[in-house]
């Protein structure tokens, strides 16, 4: 019992783990790349332990982004010959800012292409003119070109219209 004028204390000791798994590069187009927070709290309730995993979950899959960037038209020759790339990428810029059509620009660059000759899908850190933009089936002029904020499960095609004959 607690003492008069005090109010009663709850300790409760807790001790849990986060495995986070998430993959920036890559992936197969079957694979369904979810970020994954699990955690394990001993001498808890299950209500205690399903807070935490949805606390825990919400925080990690908010900060990531599942999309599918296609390329066709020549372009996929520059992205090791594949067509389809299903990509788990931050929500966020390094500003806090939501991710962009530009931030994924940036991101195949640095993480997905593997052709040395970048000048042929950016020039001045701005997508080459000549590369027609589709988001979710829609020209992405429409949509406000590099500004454009990134949703989960956006379909983003790049397609060359320059055809060299």
């Amino acid at each position: 019992m607690a003492e008069p004028g005090s109010s009663p204390k709850l300790s409760i000791d807790v001790e849990f783990s986060i495995f986070l798994w998430v993959s920036s590069v890559e992936c197969p187009p079957e694979s369904t790349l979810e970020p994954c927070a699990c955690i394990s709290i001993p001498h808890s309730t299950p209500s205690l332990h399903s807070l935490w995993f949805l606390l825990l979950f919400s925080f990690f899959s908010s900060s990531w982004t599942n999309i599918v960037a296609n390329s066709s038209g020549g372009l996929e020759m520059l992205f090791s010959n594949k067509r389809q790339h299903a990509l788990v990428i931050p929500a966020a810029d390094q500003d806090g800012k939501p991710a962009n059509i530009a931030n994924l620009i940036d991101h195949l660059c640095q993480n997905v292409m593997d052709d040395s000759r970048k000048d042929l899908f950016v020039l001045s850190n701005h997508l080459r003119p000549g590369i027609l933009v589709l988001i979710n089936d829609a020209d992405w002029e429409l949509e406000g070109e590099e500004a454009y904020e990134i949703q989960s499960g956006d379909n983003i095609l790049f397609v060359s219209t320059l055809h060299g004959g």
